[in-house]
């Protein structure tokens, strides 16, 4: 019986494995298409000036944000606005493959929409 735990064990770490592999190739072929301003932080084209920043004012407009500037992965990415305060959004990406192959949250990208339009990403730990 063990043996059997330790074996279905080994496959889902494998599983997991493959999934995280396969979000780090996507997030740095993706990362060549955007504009790397400070760390971690994606510069949002837009047509103001600098002293014209845009405002996200509710978690549709960071969603929409996202949706456009980092995409759904061909359909397989969920996002979802978790939490937000006065300063940001917290908004993640679910894979759907990920929930399907036993992955036990999904997430597939975590980051923060900044109410003046910045995505920054939270990297993986």
């Amino acid at each position: 019986m063990e043996k059997v735990k330790f074996f279905c064990g080994c496959i889902m770490v494998s599983f997991i494995g493959i999934a995280l592999l396969e979000r780090k190739r996507k997030l740095q072929i993706q990362k060549k298409d955007y504009e790397i301003g400070s760390e971690n932080t994606i510069d949002i084209e837009n047509d103001a000036t600098d002293s014209e920043m845009k405002k996200i004012c509710n978690e549709q407009e960071a969603l929409s944000l996202v949706k456009i500037k980092i995409g759904d992965n061909n359909g397989d990415w969920i996002w979802k606005c978790l939490w937000s305060d006065d300063d940001k959004f917290f908004v993640k990406a679910v894979s759907k493959i990920a929930l399907e192959k036993g992955a036990m949250t999904g997430t597939a990208y975590s980051l923060y929409v900044n109410r003046n339009g910045n995505i920054e990403e939270i990297p993986l730990n």
